[in-house]
């Protein structure tokens, strides 16, 4: 009689844990190229897994390889659609690379998956504003505030696309709130200083 063999399902999952931490560890010392390596081979084994997914893709950003991280969370995102991070991650890449009407296709996705998103919201924001929809792009930043991990930036953004729009009191006030977050926001003072009737407000920040 044939010896059944036993199959144990948990091999996959220790394996990604390993290579995640091994990665994790070379990250710590700085070993970019061989966490990548580890990276790589946790998304083979799980490709909708966040955590290798985005490792994997935050080497290759570090690396300068922006093109090839965006093909990694690309990858990612068709194994998980409904993950709003990994479309977050799209569109914040698209929009580094200059494709401002993709990331905008991605990160509105992204904030229709999960609307707390504060991060999202704002790349939005910025995609918008790259494609001169302002009106919109007021609306992305004004969303993001609640969950805004750097509220500060945020109301900086919110107040350059108020004064493109010529509201220049309302500008005034996103300003003065950002640097009322953050006093040392050396941005939002300078635009903040220049903010006249005449004149708009500079930096992309």
């Amino acid at each position: 009689m044939a010896q059944a063999f036993r199959v144990d399902h948990r091999l996959p999952s220790i394996l990604l844990h390993n290579y995640l931490r091994g990665a994790n560890e070379r990250v710590s010392r700085g070993e970019l190229s061989a966490a990548q390596a580890e990276y790589r081979s946790a998304t083979s084994i799980q490709p909708a897994d966040f955590l290798a997914v985005d490792g994997y893709g935050r080497t290759l950003v570090e690396q300068g390889d922006l093109a090839g991280a965006l093909e990694v969370y690309v990858r990612g995102r068709a194994a998980h659609p409904l993950d709003p991070r990994l479309h977050a991650s799209v569109g914040a890449l698209q929009l580094r690379l200059g494709r401002p009407a993709e990331a905008y296709g991605s990160l509105k996705v992204a904030v229709q998956l999960d609307p707390r998103q504060g991060e999202a919201w704002m790349a939005l924001g910025d995609a918008l504003r790259e494609l001169r929809r302002l009106p919109e792009a007021e609306a992305a930043y004004r969303q993001g505030l609640p969950a805004a991990p750097e509220p500060a930036l945020l109301f900086n953004k919110l107040g350059i696309v108020l004064a493109l729009q010529g509201r220049a009191a309302e500008a005034e006030g996103a300003f003065r709130q950002a640097l009322g977050l953050q006093p040392g926001f050396s941005e939002a003072a300078t635009n903040l200083e220049r903010l006249r009737p005449t004149l708009i407000p500079t930096g992309t920040r």
